[in-house]
């Protein structure tokens, strides 16, 4: 650049030189040729040829003055332009908004640095100018900072993405371009960084992401594909294809009509609807078979769907692959124990019902049979009694009672143990039942029977329960007539019938003032003929709580029992299948209750 400036100014002093002797050549020339036109007088040429002289000093005087005043006229606007413009640009440098810098390139020592890098690196303008440009690089990147400054670099260099370390030891990445210019009278390189940190990390981010997938595509059983939205080319295809249908992604991926041609014939127009489906409508799935090199033939499921990128409205579709040969024959093998099972429980219970049939026809034959020979004895007995009362005297009286009593307790027997088998074999028809109203009849029934008996029954109003009628009536009898025992030598008997709300859900209960009983026995009571009173004490079978259990069951409901001796007794039963079962080996919740369900 200097070169050319003297160059330049040598050209132009030598121009004006040539310029000022060829106008004295002219003048010289000219006035001595206007002199001699005018007159040859001695006097006259002498006179004119002194003041000539004068004149050309004095014109080129003026002359020399206004090229003078001129040049230096230009210089000083030119020194100004220069400042100016000189102003601009370290303000320029100063307040852009990028880390900027400029270091010798023989010595590398920073010589000028902006607000913007002070800012962003930590160190302060006098720390930068007493470093060097390599001490904000990791010692690991300085011999390539070293061989791009030795290369022959352009006067503007994009130097790419590079680490710098800033004052409190956090590395970033910038972007930097290097600028080569004279500065100072000295050989420096400006440099602009920006930094490109987030973008990095979010890049590097990415770029995990896609590997931890591409790795999770790999790892899956089931092949992922992705393709055009015509379905024509495929642009992807995991490895498990060389798994399922024996041939690898990339052969697949060069031949469009790989896969179809792998169809079992049969199936091959489900797939072609499949795919003119997923034109169609976006979406498809088709369950199809496949023939692999080796022979085998694989069932595979063919989901798949179009995919649209919501930012440009570009589409592709995907899908998976899945072999199902495995699922499809486990499905087909438990069809087949589930028709073999259904067989059985068919075959099963046309024996049990043929048993319960044979075992119903045997009870009530049985019951027949027994209660004839009963009827006929309590027949005779009553008769025997009223014909020949004096002949038996009180002795034979009573003996022929308590025959009677007897004849008549086996044939209750009878009758409560066929009334036990009838209800595991009662059909079921769960009607609305009004419980209450069940309950006020029975309460009556007991009445009539016992019409000096003093007992106080309490029953709540809308008692309702899904139930089959002739059973519910059977359990109230049951219940209600226990109660109405067992509290019969109370002066004032109470019964009550009501409902609680459990955690087990809404229970009915039959409660009463009675004898009671120990609870730890109460298991005892489900049981046919077992009772914890004697039968001198209270009449009875030991039918009925089997009774009622049953019929509590079938309902799919539950009984329990809380009983404290002299107290009274409160049975609690629930006639739906909310409650749950207790375990035989778990305890009563407390020592005043026992639960059967």
């Amino acid at each position: 650049m200097d070169s050319v400036f003297r160059r330049r100014a040598t050209q132009v002093a030598l121009g004006i030189g040539a310029i000022y002797i060829v106008a004295g050549i002219a003048w010289i020339l000219l006035s001595d040729a206007l002199v001699l036109q005018v007159s040859n007088d001695i006097d006259w040429l002498t006179f004119t040829q002194r003041y000539k002289g004068i004149a050309y000093v004095l014109l080129s005087g003026l002359l020399v003055v206004a090229l003078v005043r001129t040049g230096n006229l230009a210089l000083l606007k030119a020194q100004q332009r220069l400042h100016i413009g000189e102003v601009r640009v370290q303000d320029l440098f100063q307040h852009h908004p990028k880390p900027m810098w400029a270091f010798d390139e023989e010595t590398l020592r920073f010589i000028a640095v902006n607000h913007a890098a002070v800012a962003h690196y930590g160190y302060t303008e006098a720390e930068f100018l007493g470093m060097l440009a390599t001490d904000i690089r990791p010692p690991e990147d300085v011999p390539q900072m070293m061989r791009l400054l030795s290369e022959t670099l352009t006067p503007h260099h994009d130097a790419g993405i590079v680490r710098h370390r800033k004052k409190n030891g956090e590395l970033c990445h910038v972007h930097v371009s290097l600028h080569r210019m004279r500065i100072r009278h000295r050989d420096s390189v400006l440099v602009i960084a920006d930094d490109v940190t987030d973008e990095v990390r979010t890049r590097d981010a990415l770029k995990r992401q896609e590997l931890q997938f591409r790795q999770l595509h790999d790892s899956l059983q089931e092949a992922l594909w992705i393709g055009k939205d015509d379905v024509r080319e495929m642009l992807y295809a995991s490895p498990a294809f060389l798994t399922i249908c024996g041939h690898s992604a990339r052969s697949l991926l060069q031949d469009r009509t790989l896969w179809l041609s792998l169809v079992h014939p049969e199936d091959r127009p489900i797939a072609e609807e499949s795919l003119l489906n997923l034109v169609a409508f976006g979406s498809a799935q088709c369950e199809y078979r496949i023939c692999r090199p080796d022979g085998s033939v694989r069932w595979v499921a063919d989901r798949k769907r179009r995919i649209v990128d919501a930012s440009d409205g570009s589409r592709l579709v995907g899908g998976i692959i899945e072999d199902i040969t495995d699922v499809r024959a486990a499905a087909q093998a438990l069809r087949d124990a589930n028709e073999q099972l259904e067989e059985r429980v068919q075959a099963r219970t046309a024996a049990l019902q043929f048993a319960n049939d044979e075992l119903d026809a045997f009870a009530r034959t049985a019951a027949h049979d027994l209660k004839t020979p009963l009827n006929a004895i309590i027949g005779f007995i009553g008769l025997l009694r009223a014909r020949y009362a004096p002949a038996l005297g009180p002795e034979g009286d009573r003996m022929s009672a308590l025959v009677e009593s007897s004849a008549r307790g086996m044939n209750h027997l009878i009758n409560d143990l066929l009334a036990l088998s009838q209800v595991a074999t009662h059909q079921l028809q769960p009607v609305s039942v009004d419980l209450s109203a069940i309950a006020r009849e029975v309460v009556a029934e007991l009445r009539q029977s016992e019409p000096g008996r003093q007992a106080e029954v309490r029953i709540e109003d809308g008692l309702h329960a899904q139930a089959d009628p002739g059973l519910a009536r059977s359990l109230l009898m049951n219940l209600i007539g226990n109660a109405w025992k067992y509290s019969g030598k109370r002066a004032c008997a109470e019964i009550e019938v009501g409902r609680v709300e459990s955690p087990d859900g809404t229970e009915f209960f039959v409660r009463d003032n009675g004898a009671g009983f120990d609870t730890r026995q109460a298991d005892k009571l489900f049981k046919p003929f077992q009772r914890l009173h004697e039968a001198s004490e209270f009449s009875g079978t030991g039918v009925g709580l089997a009774t009622c259990q049953r019929i509590v069951r079938r309902h799919g409901g539950h009984i329990r029992l809380s009983s404290q001796p002299d107290v009274g007794t409160t049975v609690f039963f629930s006639l739906s299948g909310r409650a749950r079962t207790r375990p035989a080996d778990e305890p009563p919740r407390d020592s005043g209750f026992a639960r059967l369900a």
